[in-house]
């Protein structure tokens, strides 16, 4: 099936749309991660071991 232009861009604007979505989707949970870190947040409530794992995919985000 060959596709038109206009699908085309139509499919892209999707995927585009879908990318922010993902997109903001990480940054909330970034957010949630580092406030599981923050003892002013709920570091408090969190125990060492998870503190730690989350350290680890925070660092490891920042390099890919």
């Amino acid at each position: 099936m060959k596709k038109t232009l206009d699908e085309f861009f139509d499919e892209l604007e999707l995927l585009k749309k879908a990318a922010e979505a993902i997109a903001e989707k990480n940054l909330k949970m970034r957010d949630l991660l580092t406030r599981m870190l923050d003892p002013e947040e709920f570091g408090h409530a969190v125990s060492n071991e998870v503190r730690a794992e989350i350290r680890k995919v925070l660092r490891s985000s920042q390099t890919s």
